[in-house]
């Protein structure tokens, strides 16, 4: 009887893994920001704009949160203002401080565009999608 309920819940976290991986990877704000971003590519679209079509203002209030997202959209998204926010190190991958994310709010209605490597990101996000469904 103990084998089974361990047999039992292993398989349960197996699904529950499987469900949780597809949901996640299916209602994944930062694919879906990119989605907005690739549709939005000769216009541009704001980071507040994509903060509107995602319906995450709640999640901003947190300060991790918004921190958090404020980095990786200003990282894939290119604003002409916003790029003296962004450093380099040695390898010539971007990255922002604490520092300059504050110099970024005072951007945050402006357009940005999509930058080339998050499009490759988006495919491959898209590509991988299949594999990670049907778990």
């Amino acid at each position: 009887m103990k084998n089974t309920r361990a047999l039992y819940y292993r398989v349960l976290f197996y699904d529950l893994n499987c469900r949780i991986k597809y949901i996640t990877m299916k209602e994944n704000i930062y694919i879906k920001a990119l989605e907005i971003g690739f549709k939005n590519q000769t216009t541009g679209i704001s980071f507040n704009e994509v903060v509107n079509k995602l319906c995450i203002e709640k999640d901003c209030v947190s300060p991790v949160f918004k921190c958090n997202f404020t980095i990786w959209f200003y990282t894939n998204f290119y604003n002409p203002d916003g790029e003296s926010s962004l450093k380099y190190d040695n390898g010539r991958s971007q990255y922002i401080t604490p520092d300059t994310l504050f110099g970024l709010e005072e951007i945050e209605d402006k357009k940005s565009f999509i930058k080339g490597d998050a499009i490759y990101k988006l495919r491959r996000a898209k590509r991988y999608k299949k594999v990670v469904t049907y778990c």
